[in-house]
């Protein structure tokens, strides 16, 4: 939602213009195609993280196992991201 309302930003503050929609449209489709493949590395992640947390890990140290795996989540998230980005630039410039 937020890429969608900073597309209409981007477009001199004119939410409804022929760029701004075009543009809007073009991250939503981007956004949809990410979607699953997130879904999945997500479930691969968290499932096996929570199974340890919940079977293993005593109840006092829980919420540091879960925020550190947190910070390991937001690394894949930002590395993932990058390299997609990384590729679409290499696709535009060739």
């Amino acid at each position: 939602m937020v890429p969608a309302l900073r597309a209409g930003l981007e477009a001199d503050g004119d939410f409804f213009s022929e760029e701004a929609v075009v543009r809007r449209e073009e991250l939503f489709g981007e956004t949809a195609s990410k979607i699953p493949a997130t879904l999945v590395r997500n479930w691969f992640f968290w499932l096996p993280v929570q199974f340890v947390q919940f079977s293993f890990i005593p109840v006092d140290l829980q919420v540091t196992y879960c925020a550190a795996f947190g910070v390991i989540w937001n690394a894949i998230l930002s590395w993932s991201t990058s390299s997609a980005a990384a590729v679409t630039a290499e696709d535009k410039s060739a």
